[in-house]
């Protein structure tokens, strides 16, 4: 606008953060399965065939929407989720 300021946000999904290893840890015990295979279920239904996001990528949209080179984008929800189609229930 006028002033300069903008509203956007952040989605992110399946941040590797030690919360969302205890929901996977949670999740494997309760299946009856390993971390590993739930982490393999879930990367399955990512478009980048990845289980986790890096924090990292999460830093860098919120960097990329703190500077100038988002001046015109206002609005907007930036996904930051490798293609999600959700974590397997």
């Amino acid at each position: 606008g006028r002033h300069g300021i903008t509203a956007n946000c952040i989605s992110a999904d399946a941040v590797d953060t030690p919360l969302f290893r205890a929901i996977v840890r949670q999740r494997a015990r309760s299946r009856g399965e390993s971390e590993e295979q739930t982490l393999a279920r879930y990367a399955e239904r990512t478009v980048m065939r990845e289980a986790l996001v890096p924090p990292e990528a999460v830093a860098e949209a919120a960097l990329w929407l703190a500077s100038g080179h988002s001046a015109y984008t206002t609005g907007c929800v930036i996904t930051v989720g490798g293609g999600v189609e959700g974590f397997p229930r």
